[in-house]
Parts: C-alpha cells; sequence; structure tokens
C-alpha cells in the first residue's frame, strides 16, 4: 500500500503522472495507492461555486479579509497546477492500475484509489 496525503497538489502534472507510474511499478497486484489531495473542479462553473463557499467559510470562522483574499488568490494561481479528479483518475489507469475509484469527495479535495 502506498499512501500519499495533500502532497501532490504542490508538484507538476508531469510529476503526478511520474508518480502514479512509479507506484504501479511498486505495488504488487491487489496493491493499493491512495490519494488524499487538493483538486481543481471539473467545470468552470462548479469551480466559481466550491471558491465562493470556502470563501464564506473562511470568513464564518473568522478569518480576517485580507487572508481570505490571500488564500483565494493562492489558490487561483496554483490552478494551472491543478489537476481535476478525472485527469488524475486517467493517469492511474495509464500507469496500470486496473481499477480507480473515488469513495470520497468534499469541496475541493477528494480521495482516490487506484488498485493494482
Amino acid at each position: 500500500m502506498i499512501i500519499t496525503a495533500l502532497c501532490l497538489h504542490h508538484v507538476s502534472l508531469a510529476e503526478r503522472s511520474e508518480v502514479a507510474e512509479r507506484a504501479a511499478r511498486l505495488l504488487q497486484p491487489g496493491g493499493r495507492f491512495i490519494c488524499a489531495d487538493i483538486f481543481r473542479a471539473e467545470e468552470e462553473w462548479e469551480e466559481e461555486l466550491l471558491t465562493e463557499s470556502w470563501r464564506r467559510a473562511m470568513a464564518r470562522e473568522g478569518a480576517p479579509g485580507d487572508v481570505i483574499k490571500g488564500m483565494v488568490l493562492q489558490r487561483a494561481n496554483r490552478m494551472p497546477h491543478l489537476s481535476t479528479v478525472s485527469w488524475f483518475q486517467d493517469r492511474l489507469r495509464e500507469a496500470g492500475f486496473s481499477r480507480v475509484v473515488v469513495p470520497f469527495t468534499a469541496g475541493f479535495v477528494a480521495l482516490v484509489v487506484g488498485i493494482r
């Protein structure tokens, strides 16, 4: 079993593909690659909806306006480097995982599991 948590969104799309390929090579048949990470939405309207919900949640929890603005800007700047869940599922399949499932999603976060 290989587990990653909240780290692959910090690397390039090419590096994410390399991680999927390496995990597939290292795991024996039946082995699992479990990735909990941050993704971008599949559609722009969904990204806008999730961003606004996130902005409201930060405000509700008392985050200062400049912090909220900075967090939203940071995500916007990272968008070209974030993958969608479906993109990552495709990379896992291409790497050789026989089954890929997404048992959990919430906002920008998803749990993606590849079974070798």
